[in-house]
């Protein structure tokens, strides 16, 4: 092999490198995700083979003790007028129930009245909150990736350097 050849096989392999690693800084993930994956189709290729050949995979059960309790339940009142109370006294526990009535019914207003103030006030916080760990995480990244950019540049301007080389040496 001329070194013109392998000078422009190594300067197109450096290029090829840098720009993967310039455009693509996170394939690791990715690597990492493939790499299970042949490790799972591999293992049941494997296993297919050993039935072939009459060889049992190895068989692990594990059994793990689970225990769940649920309460649950609500006291409850009735009241009512005695039968043998006169019309007064019926009309006024009436009135005492109408304002025991509203008064709950307030109090149930002002509850979900609070309880949807809190709920926005909740919701914007947990806004800002994803707004803020998305952008410290996405900045992290950017740092994370800056050296293999750079790397990645290096590879690609010694790979041109390497290109342009080849093109003077077979040059008289």
């Amino acid at each position: 092999m001329s070194a013109k050849a392998a000078l422009l096989i190594f300067g197109a392999v450096l290029e090829f490198v840098g720009i993967i690693l310039i455009a693509f800084p996170d394939i690791n993930p990715y690597l990492v995700q493939l790499s299970r994956w042949l490790r799972k189709h591999t293992s049941a290729l494997l296993d297919r083979i050993r039935r072939l050949l009459g060889r049992p995979k190895d068989l692990r059960i594990e059994v793990h003790s689970a225990v769940e309790l649920n309460l649950a339940g609500r006291a409850s009142l009735l009241k009512s007028a005695s039968g043998t109370a006169t019309l007064e006294e019926k009309v006024g526990f009436l009135l005492t129930r109408d304002r025991e009535a509203q008064r709950d019914v307030n109090a149930l207003r002002e509850r979900i009245e609070d309880f949807e103030s809190e709920s926005s006030k909740r919701l914007d916080e947990s806004r800002r909150e994803i707004k803020t760990s998305f952008e410290r995480k996405l900045t992290a990244k950017l740092e994370e990736y800056r050296p293999l950019r750079i790397v990645g540049v290096i590879f690609l301007v010694i790979g041109l350097g390497c290109a342009t080389a080849a093109n003077f040496v077979g040059s008289p």
